[in-house]
């Protein structure tokens, strides 16, 4: 059999070619890893939204808000 001539826009790869859903998971793997670096996983988490209030426990239930008058 005659192997199919090489394509010349993509680069020659001893890897086997991947499936798209790799690829997108790949993709996906490396931008979150671009955005969250792994040296410090929760620091995205940890800031409180409001510095000047301290830190919510994750895992209490959220804060009451008190339902508005009617004028």
């Amino acid at each position: 059999m005659m192997e199919k001539p090489h394509d010349p826009l993509t680069p020659p790869s001893d890897e086997e070619p991947t499936t798209n859903e790799e690829a997108v998971e790949e993709t996906l793997d490396d931008a979150v890893e671009a955005s969250f670096p792994a040296s410090d996983p929760v620091a995205f988490i940890s800031q409180p939204d409001n510095p000047e209030e301290p830190p919510r426990d994750p895992l209490a239930p959220p804060p009451r808000r008190d339902k508005k008058q009617p004028n």
